[in-house]
Formats: structure tokens, sequence, C-alpha cells
């Protein structure tokens, strides 16, 4: 539910693989409570701007639809407001949740995955073999 803001944020909370951290040193390996965000881009920007709020601290909801489903995920917040140019963004193996407003966000409480994960296009060709 977006509020007059055109955004929205809660905390989430990351659920680990008990296999290790397969991220590459992603944001939800760092934290188990994570500031997140939904809605507009400019508005969050212009608002964690104003509250002091680190960008590559916090997760970003980015909503997309897959075989006419929805199928939204949890990326950093930096990463959507600029677009890494090193390689290709991926699931990292981490999940998040949020708290009673997650059902407003979502129509759901399942947990979504986090894409944290950041590789060179090197090392991208080099494990997909």
């Amino acid at each position: 539910m977006k509020n007059s803001k055109n955004f929205s944020w809660q905390y989430v909370h990351v659920f680990r693989d008990s296999l290790g951290d397969c991220t590459n040193g992603g944001l939800s390996s760092k934290r188990d409570i994570i500031m997140c965000f939904d809605g507009e881009l400019e508005a969050i920007k212009n608002y964690i701007a104003e509250k002091n709020v680190k960008a590559e601290d916090c997760l970003y909801v980015v909503r997309r639809e897959l075989w006419g489903e929805p199928h939204p995920y949890l990326t950093p917040l930096n990463w959507a407001i600029e677009k890494p140019a090193s390689g290709p963004v991926m699931m990292g193996g981490n999940y998040a949740n949020g708290d009673s407003r997650w059902h407003d966000w979502f129509e759901h409480y399942l947990p979504l995955p986090i894409h944290d994960r950041l590789e060179t296009w090197e090392e991208y060709e080099m494990m997909s073999r």
C-alpha cells in the first residue's frame, strides 16, 4: 500500500540458506534486518536524502510479471536507482519477509527472493559452463 508520498517502507527479515552464502558478498549476507522500499524511485530518492539513509543499506521491491503472473523480487536500492555496470544481478539464495504490512504489498505472506548477487560478465561466463 502506497502512502501519500507514492512509496512505503518496512523492515524485512532475511532468511539465509543453511548451506552457506551464495550472494558473492551481497547485502543480505551482511544483515538480518533490512529497510525495504516499495514505490516510485524518485520519491524514495528524495526521502532517503532527506532522512540521511544510505541506499546501499536498503532493499527495493522490483515488480515484474512472468507468464502473466506477478513475480516480484527484492534487490539493493542502490542497484535499482543506478543499474550496476559490472554484470548480471541474480538471486543469491536468500529470501526476505516483512511484518503484517507485507500482505498489503503483495496480497500474501510468502517470503520473496533477494537478487543481490552481482558478478562480472567474466565470472558469469566462467561459472555458467
